[in-house]
């Protein structure tokens, strides 16, 4: 099992969540309790993916999971720090628009 750890910062309104590691199916309950800290509802989140060094199709899904969750509330979601492998699954995929990078 890959380690992955899921920090959350707050600034004034914008909350943003910064995983460092590898993102994989088997991480999805570290990601989905990082969530569950957010305020409900809220305004704008962003995902800070620069300690991201892996991503599978496990993190594509979080990541529009959470976008979606966050449209939901009316809030404004982004990524930023994408590099690597992770970049490529995202461009790949061509959801580089849709998350709305940085």
């Amino acid at each position: 099992m890959h380690a992955l750890t899921v920090t959350m910062q707050r600034r004034e309104d914008l909350y943003v969540l910064v995983p460092v590691g590898e993102i994989d199916v088997d991480m999805r309950p570290i990601l989905d309790e990082a969530v569950s800290r957010l305020p409900d509802p809220v305004g704008a989140v962003r995902v800070d993916m620069a300690g991201v060094s892996f991503m599978d199709s496990g993190g594509i899904h979080f990541l529009v999971d959470l976008r979606r969750q966050v449209d939901q509330a009316g809030g404004n979601f982004t990524i930023s720090g994408l590099h690597g492998q992770p970049d490529r699954v995202v461009r790949l995929v061509g959801l580089q628009d849709y998350l709305g990078r940085r």
